[in-house]
């Protein structure tokens, strides 16, 4: 599509400015909490609910996200163009 939504180029071990370690790690630490700390909290809430109440939470949750996906199947282009700031790579001593 040649888009460019970031760039990481001045970053410590990135990877051609796509990825970086920084945000790896970053990534990494807190998909751990969210594995270890707040599924479990999400577990016992949800299984005190009735079977009809969570029953009603997936149907509204899967109704937003197939309206999502609908929304996104008919106006892709509407959005206005990324902003990019190329000021890292500049810095970097790569052309802007």
């Amino acid at each position: 599509w040649g888009i460019r939504m970031w760039d990481y180029s001045c970053k410590f071990l990135n990877i051609d400015g796509r990825v970086c370690l920084e945000d790896s790690l970053r990534f990494a630490i807190l998909g751990m909490v969210g594995i270890y700390l707040i599924v479990p909290l999400l577990d016992k809430l949800l299984s005190k609910l009735s079977r009809l109440v969570t029953g009603i939470i997936v149907g509204v949750l899967l109704a937003l996200f197939l309206g999502d996906i609908a929304w996104a199947v008919v106006q892709p282009y509407d959005a206005p163009p990324p902003i990019i700031d190329n000021t890292c790579r500049s810095q970097a001593g790569s052309p802007a």
